[in-house]
């Protein structure tokens, strides 16, 4: 494999002499043998989920090394690698595995997550410079052009949390600390939450409103009203400076 789209199949010519048979060698196999070198298998369940992720890997995996080598020589600092991201990493309760492409900055050391799509328009502007760049013109875009850069104020997804819902079902308080996990599935921090059941104006229930309920059933029909309260965080990357909290009910 000559660059990212040049496959040359060699063959011994003595071995070729003694008529050995090989299976027809094509791109695609080469790039799966690629993708396996860099750790990612390729799956051949045959479940249509499975097809359209490895769809997406062999297209976006070439593109990963023709953006790593334009980056390299234009000198941009930036290097891109393939990401796996789960559904629930991303706040999604079904769906497939996505292909994601890690931009990260070789100098400030921030990583921003992009989509497939995202990558691949970013791409086509990269080859673009690099064009410009082999004919001598002038290639180098403003910052806010430039697709080797992204808004520092863009922003970044640290991890994710789950949090099970189920005392609320009989009007119980429930106060958690648990882990944030990112796309690899490796911990970045703690969380402390707390969730209440309250009123329609936003006050908390106490053991003099007895508002327990023995069974979920007497909820039904009933309006449920509660507060979210993040009471702390720690062990978050000091990269971080600000932190947003965004819930999606599953």
């Amino acid at each position: 494999m000559f660059g990212t789209t040049q496959l040359y199949v060699y063959q011994e010519p003595e071995v070729a002499l003694r008529g050995r048979k090989y299976p027809e060698i094509t791109y695609e196999m080469a790039q799966e043998e690629i993708a396996a070198k860099a750790g990612i298998n390729l799956s051949d369940d045959n479940s249509r989920e499975s097809a359209l992720l490895n769809k997406d890997l062999l297209e976006v995996l070439p593109g990963v090394e023709v953006a790593n080598s334009i980056s390299e020589e234009l000198d941009k600092r930036v290097r891109f690698e393939i990401m796996l991201v789960s559904p629930q990493m991303i706040g999604k309760s079904t769906g497939r595995t996505e292909v994601y492409v890690k931009m990260k900055n070789l100098d400030t050391r921030q990583e921003y997550e992009w989509p497939k799509q995202k990558f691949l328009n970013r791409l086509y502007v990269m080859k673009e410079m690099y064009q410009n760049y082999e004919a001598e013109e002038d290639w180098d875009l403003p910052p806010e052009m430039d697709p080797f850069l992204e808004d520092p104020d863009t922003e970044v997804r640290i991890g994710t949390v789950q949090v099970y819902l189920q005392p609320l079902s009989f009007m119980v308080e429930l106060k958690e600390q648990l882990e944030i996990i990112n796309y690899k599935g490796s911990e970045v921090g703690i969380i402390n939450v707390e969730v209440c059941p309250c009123s329609d104006d936003g006050r908390e229930y106490t053991e003099q409103d007895d508002q327990f309920v023995e069974s979920p059933n007497e909820l039904i029909g009933r309006n449920l009203y509660f507060i979210v309260q993040i009471n702390g965080c720690r062990g978050i990357p000091s990269r971080f400076t600000v932190c947003l909290f965004v819930m999606s009910f599953l």
